[in-house]
């Protein structure tokens, strides 16, 4: 009102019969309803009464409005909070029959939902999408849609971890305390190394043909069983064994991942794909359009085969063999109680056989760069990848 105030303090505070009651949700607007009539209709203190009067008669139901829309926001964001709970318990519980962590469970399932959508978004019968290549190859499109953002955390969440948590530089820490000694259940890169690769990245190796490679299906096993190992799968108290090391071999190179989620997407092998990005389009638009993705496949290139060489083909191998298996045999002299020995000795050859087959992948890139670079080639049909 235009008076002292008194009668606008009246208006907009709360009903002292309905904070004392405790009415909420749906009861509360109806008897709110009576309770605000039965306000503005009473002469307030100070003879402000008709301006209450003319108040109500401009906006007759404004305070009633904000109370309905105030209680259903209230009750929107407790059924909303409701519904969370119990999918997270479900995911508790589902997690307890599945080797993985809940975090894992979670994070598995997600890929897995994100893929369907994906799938679904690509395929032409849903006509969402203009035609293209990805109307061809809808799973192997939705897997690397969903692979790219994961390879981006893994990697931003590694790095982070790896260089720059003041735990790795701790002169004080032994090889049993880098291999037993910390722990955390809610590690992003293990949950993402067991449960996406268990619940999204294997199963799909299996259902889409594109993917249906064997040794890179053998590759993504071995990931989740040496993720499922670090994570205390195996242990009888659920111990993690090696988490020191976990930010590195599942986050610090996964950086080259990054480059190679696109540049696969254009691999001549993807026929689809590989004709889109260079045949002679007819509209603007669409020459346009693949003239930047042909550089950005390009530049993407390089990068794989720089970041690959350093994180994977020189940096892998000298973490696994000076530090990361020294500590180990270190460690497990004397192992705490219920950690099996023989996942010190399946970690060890497990980070071994990884270390080989990444340098062997190095060897590959480093031919094709020597053909690419002294012109020994033939042509471009053979920029391999893998």
């Amino acid at each position: 009102g235009n008076g002292n105030g008194n009668g606008d303090r009246r208006r907009h505070a709360p009903s002292p019969r309905l904070v004392q009651t405790g009415i909420t949700a749906g009861g509360a607007v109806r008897r709110s309803h009576r309770l605000i009539r039965a306000e503005r209709t009473t002469p307030c203190p100070g003879g402000h009464s008709a301006e209450i009067a003319r108040a109500r008669d401009e906006e007759p139901w404004r305070d009633l409005g904000e109370t309905r829309v105030g209680f259903e926001r209230t009750r929107t964001r407790g059924r909303s909070a409701v519904i969370g709970d119990k999918m997270t318990d479900y995911l508790d519980q589902l997690s307890g029959y599945l080797p993985l962590s809940p975090l894992a469970t979670h994070i598995g399932l997600t890929c897995l939902a994100a893929q369907i959508t994906f799938t679904l978004l690509f395929d032409r019968r849903t006509k969402l999408l203009p035609a293209g290549p990805w109307n061809h190859l809808t799973a192997y499109s939705a897997h690397q849609t969903v692979a790219l953002p994961l390879m981006i955390i893994l990697t931003y969440v590694g790095w982070r971890d790896w260089f720059f948590d003041p735990a790795k530089y701790d002169d004080n820490l032994t090889p049993r305390d880098r291999i037993f000694g910390l722990s955390n259940p809610n590690d992003v890169p293990l949950a993402i190394g067991s449960g996406a690769i268990l619940l999204w990245d294997i199963p799909m190796g299996f259902l889409s043909p594109p993917l249906r490679d064997p040794i890179m299906w053998a590759h993504h096993v071995g990931m989740y069983l040496v993720a499922a190992t670090m994570c205390g799968t195996f242990c009888e108290g659920g111990d993690m064994i090696g988490y020191y090391y976990g930010s590195f071999f599942f986050g610090v190179i996964e950086l080259s991942s990054v480059f190679l989620a696109y540049v696969d997407l254009f691999h001549p092998k993807y026929k689809h794909y590989f004709e889109w990005l260079n045949s002679n389009h007819e509209s603007k638009k669409s020459k346009s359009l693949a003239k930047i993705l042909n550089g950005m496949n390009e530049f993407c290139r390089i990068f794989f085969a720089l970041t690959f060489m350093a994180m994977r083909g020189l940096y892998f191998p000298y973490v696994t063999f000076f530090q990361a298996i020294p500590d180990l045999q270190v460690a497990y002299k004397d192992p705490p109680d219920g950690v099996p020995m023989w996942t010190g000795y399946f970690l060890a050859i497990m980070m071994a056989s990884f270390a080989c087959l990444q340098a062997y992948w190095g060897l590959l890139i480093v031919k094709q760069l020597k053909k690419a670079l002294i012109g020994g080639s033939h042509g471009g049909g053979s920029k391999k990848k893998d």
